[in-house]
């Protein structure tokens, strides 16, 4: 805005702006370059839409949702670069990474507070899920809200949050339920269910990690084998594998 508009300045300072810089010469106004003031607004600062980081030993989540439900999560190692680049504005405003937006190391302290208010819902998402980390919760009572997905994919989904804490089932059994107990066409139907659980936008609150092969095999995670992995040993062996 040019920096003579006082009007247009006081527009979106009250729309809830806030003047960044003063830029010279930015502007080309009546035949002429005039200085002008940057205002932004942004992704953090949405009064009721956040993402969140939260730490456990295998990396950090990324957490999305507003003040009635979360829509989505992600895995991120210690030291990666966020490619998000709402996820990585937050991460930097917020402290857990570098300016680059490459995630800080385990030991931060930066992982132990927050330096914005969150949305109701989002809140209460990581008061579960750090109580879920330290062995003090097996349920969740948090709302999702998926972003996405076809109609299969959504019937998936539901059936997945069936799953109790610490159960496993394989593809196959997901595709029983969904075809009424028909084995042929439950076969037919697993790979479909495997590449719904790898598409799954809200993994752990939808615990897709409780889904294996029919073999046992631990496959079709969007956060990584790795991870997946690392959840059921804390749900099933009740310990952490040492992830140095």
């Amino acid at each position: 805005i040019p920096v003579t508009d006082k009007e247009s300045g006081e527009v979106a300072i009250a729309c809830g702006m806030r003047q960044e810089a003063v830029l010279e010469e930015a502007l080309f106004d009546e035949n002429k370059f005039v200085d002008a003031g940057m205002f932004s607004l942004l992704a953090t600062e949405y009064p009721d839409y956040a993402v969140v980081f939260i730490a456990f030993p295998r990396g950090v989540l990324a957490v999305r949702g507003s003040s009635t439900a979360v829509e989505g999560i992600r895995f991120y190692g210690y030291g990666q670069r966020i490619e998000d680049l709402y996820e990585m504005r937050v991460a930097i405003r917020t402290g857990v990474s570098d300016e680059t937006g490459v995630l800080l190391p385990q030991e931060s302290d930066a992982y132990l507070r927050t330096n914005m208010q969150l949305p109701e819902e989002l809140s209460k998402a990581v008061r579960e899920l750090k109580e879920y980390f330290s062995k003090s919760r097996t349920k969740f009572s948090v709302r999702v809200n998926l972003p996405y997905g076809s109609d299969f994919q959504r019937h998936v989904w539901q059936e997945l949050q069936k799953i109790p804490y610490g159960t496993t089932v394989s593809y196959e059994d997901i595709a029983l339920a969904l075809t009424g107990n028909d084995r042929v066409a439950a076969r037919n139907l697993s790979r479909a269910v495997g590449s719904a659980c790898s598409d799954n936008p809200i993994p752990i609150l939808i615990p897709c990690h409780r889904v294996i092969g029919k073999d046992g095999r631990l496959v079709g995670f969007s956060g990584g084998v790795e991870n997946k992995e690392f959840l059921l040993d804390h749900e099933i062996l009740g310990f952490f594998r040492d992830v140095q």
